[in-house]
């Protein structure tokens, strides 16, 4: 690769407002709006003719990019002393990212496309595919849709059918486009309480995130050649008798060879937001008294779990929100119980 003895560093031009408002000595409430411009971000250039004498691929990155970030973080912390007994604590938390990427120095794509930009205009990381528009339900159907070139492969019936955006008649790459969120989330929350009565005292976490997708393929995912593990996905899968019958489809039609719909598309590309109930913990601590007539100077028992349910939007069970793997080694569901003493 050739090298570029002009790279610098990335300029930032960043504006942020904060407002702090504290109520009776219990409520704390911090907002911080941001909006940031990045520019000459280090990237592959993309418009250079091939009259230079060079494939783009040895062409050394320039600092040419630029993106726009904005977002905000709200923070509310809510700390009461109800009596000498009781006590409440409860933390609220949730944070706002998104971006967009203003210059990228990628090729405008030719009017008989659907969208002819694939990174300027969008944020980062976002996947473009072909959105599907049902499932043909016979021959005849295959017949008078749009000639369908995805995959290399001719459909049949059970296979999705994808929509020609750009009406040509034919649904090929140039019907390609933008497809959820990117696996980055644009929201991220959490909460925190905690109540505490005499020695007893109990707390749960909660964290999520939001407006995130993933894309699901492979084995556990696709029915194609070489995929052999399935889910309950799959038994509500197209079939001729299902479609007539009008049963609930929610798979196209199994196969054990490679077909058209193993390739990206709006069917295998989920939102992924969920709502973790991450940690709850209970917990004894056993008066000062009785402690130090057993020789501690502090003693407490407590049992706790972590990761005890999730509310997700997958379409299956099959996979975690977090993971979205059928090979990852699945998130735990932990119980501990134990002893703490100080002497």
């Amino acid at each position: 690769m050739l090298k570029n003895s002009n790279i610098t560093w990335e300029i930032a031009k960043k504006t942020n407002i904060g407002f702090e408002l504290g109520l009776f000595n219990d409520l704390n409430l911090v907002i911080d709006v941001y909006k940031e411009r990045r520019e000459d971000i280090l990237r592959s250039r993309g418009t250079i003719p091939v009259l230079n004498g060079f494939p783009l691929g040895v062409l050394p990155p320039a600092n040419v990019g630029v993106i726009e970030n904005k977002g905000y973080e709200i923070e509310l912390n809510y700390r009461k002393a109800v009596t000498k007994k009781l006590s409440i604590l409860a933390k609220l938390n949730m944070n706002y990212a998104k971006n967009k990427q203003l210059f990228a120095d990628e090729p405008l794509l030719g009017e008989d496309f659907a969208y002819r930009y694939r990174s300027t205009g969008y944020p980062l990381g976002q996947s473009f595919g072909y959105l599907v528009d049902g499932y043909f339900a016979d021959d005849d159907d295959i017949a008078r849709s749009p000639v369908q070139t995805v995959g290399g492969h001719a459909s049949r019936p059970g296979d999705f059918k994808y929509k020609d955006l750009n009406n040509d008649g034919l649904v090929n790459e140039k019907d390609m486009a933008p497809i959820g969120y990117t696996n980055l989330p644009e929201y991220t929350y959490g909460a925190a309480f905690n109540i505490t009565y005499q020695g007893l005292d109990v707390s749960f976490l909660f964290q999520g995130v939001s407006n995130v997708g993933r894309y699901l393929n492979g084995s556990g995912i696709w029915s194609g050649a070489g995929f052999t593990n399935y889910s309950d996905w799959h038994l509500d899968s197209w079939t001729p008798e299902r479609a007539a019958s009008g049963e609930k489809i929610r798979y196209p039609r199994l196969t054990t060879q490679v077909s058209p719909n193993e390739v990206v598309n709006d069917f295998f590309y989920v939102n992924a937001s969920y709502l973790r109930l991450r940690n709850v913990e209970i917990g004894y601590t056993f008066p000062a008294g009785w402690a130090k007539s057993v020789g501690l100077s502090r003693a407490r028992v407590y049992a706790n779990g972590q990761n005890l349910y999730t509310w997700d939007r997958l379409p299956f069970k099959g996979v975690d929100p977090e993971q979205l793997s059928a090979y990852a080694y699945p998130i735990q569901r932990v119980f501990n119980f134990g002893l703490n003493v100080t002497f």
